[in-house]
């Protein structure tokens, strides 16, 4: 019997891919901030909830469509560096959602749940940041020196991880409520998928 995708896992991932898109493809994605690197981008933001609300696989899925899509716009850093760290941004912010909520699962209210998901949030911007950053300065060292890397990391990477928390909080708050998402244990979800 092959499993069930639940119609929820492929609304929310389309819905959310399309936000990628437009992100990408406008200036919407770049948030003018006063550092040397000019913009924030927050293009990553919508595979970070995917990953929180829906899991690490999800989350990895959506992460790799994401990085298509990114390469496909700016194809002069070469697949790798689009493709390769971007499944990280889905996957470890899931990871650490789900840990951090079994780990206070004893904990209730929307404050435990606002500063995790602020964690897991801010973590995986910075995932995107230095993943993306790390393997430009690795393979491609003549377009991208450590020195402009690490400028950019510091100027925009901490600015994109701030507007990304304030994001992606209140939209996984929102969802969660309207739709009844919790976190759940791999043997208790399954029943309750729909």
């Amino acid at each position: 019997m092959r499993p069930r995708i639940p119609i929820r896992q492929i609304a929310l991932t389309g819905i959310m891919l399309g936000i990628c898109a437009i992100l990408v493809s406008t200036p919407l994605g770049m948030i003018p901030v006063p550092t040397p690197a000019r913009y924030a981008t927050i293009m990553h933001v919508p595979v970070i909830i995917v990953g929180i609300l829906e899991g690490p696989i999800v989350g990895g899925i959506m992460g790799l469509l994401f990085g298509l899509i990114a390469f496909a716009k700016v194809p002069e850093f070469g697949p790798i560096v689009h493709l390769l760290p971007r499944p990280f941004v889905g996957i470890i912010p899931a990871l650490l959602y789900g840990g951090l909520s079994y780990l206070f699962r004893n904990y209730q209210g929307k404050l435990k749940d606002t500063l995790i998901i602020a964690i897991a949030t801010f973590t995986g911007s910075m995932v995107n940041t230095l993943g993306v950053l790390g393997l430009a300065v690795i393979l491609m060292p003549k377009l991208m020196p450590k020195s402009v890397a690490l400028v950019i990391g510091l100027t925009s990477g901490i600015p994109e991880a701030i507007f990304s928390v304030l994001i992606a909080v209140p939209v996984v708050l929102a969802i969660k409520k309207k739709f009844a998402y919790q976190y759940l244990r791999t043997e208790e979800k399954g029943s309750l998928q729909h």
